[in-house]
């Protein structure tokens, strides 16, 4: 996966909220996929969720990092829409912090080989 982008904060209700990228630093086990609600007046970190989960596999750690590209209140600001480097889009509710996988990155689908013959038809 590509490196973090710069994804602005969301400040809503005197709440900011600001996408995570370096989860592992904090001993939260993976890099990406982390949101954080910090109170504007006093600064003070009130939560943190994960939004995803990365599975690390046998490659270099870094290959399977999967960061935050954009976070968008929606709503009317009860709700962030979250999408990530795959382009899957998570919908993250203020109130009681569920996350819904709203929607997975559309794949094209592989076309036939024009070297391949077609398959045999009975």
């Amino acid at each position: 996966m590509s490196g973090p982008a710069d994804v602005a904060p969301v400040t809503l209700d005197g709440v900011r909220y600001e996408a995570i990228h370096w989860g592992k630093q904090r001993g939260l086990g993976q890099n990406g996929g982390f949101v954080a609600a910090y109170d504007v007046a006093s600064g003070d970190e009130l939560w943190v969720q994960r939004i995803y989960e990365i599975v690390y596999g046998n490659k270099s750690p870094q290959k399977y990092d999967i960061f935050i590209r954009d976070m968008i209140p929606i709503d009317g600001g009860a709700a962030l829409r979250i999408i990530d480097g795959t382009g899957r889009v998570f919908r993250l509710m203020l109130n009681n912090r569920d996350v819904l996988l709203v929607a997975e990155p559309v794949t094209a689908p592989t076309k036939p080989s024009p070297l391949k013959p077609p398959p045999a038809t009975d």
